[in-house]
């Protein structure tokens, strides 16, 4: 598994990747995760696919 691209605070999912793998890698929760790119991922967040770009917030916190 490699590194995610990081753009402009989004990641581009990679071959292999979960949204608790890219949530977690960033300090989130997946729940938290998935509800940021509901609208990108769809009503199934266990299927993402390569090549999709999901936001990631900028700074870490709460």
């Amino acid at each position: 598994m490699g590194r995610h691209r990081s753009t402009n605070g989004s990641v581009v999912v990679n071959a292999g990747d979960t949204v608790s793998g890219i949530a977690y890698a960033h300090g989130l929760g997946w729940r938290e995760f998935y509800r940021l790119n509901r609208q990108v991922i769809g009503s199934n967040p266990h299927l993402i696919f390569p090549g999709l770009r999901l936001a990631v917030p900028r700074s870490g916190g709460h």
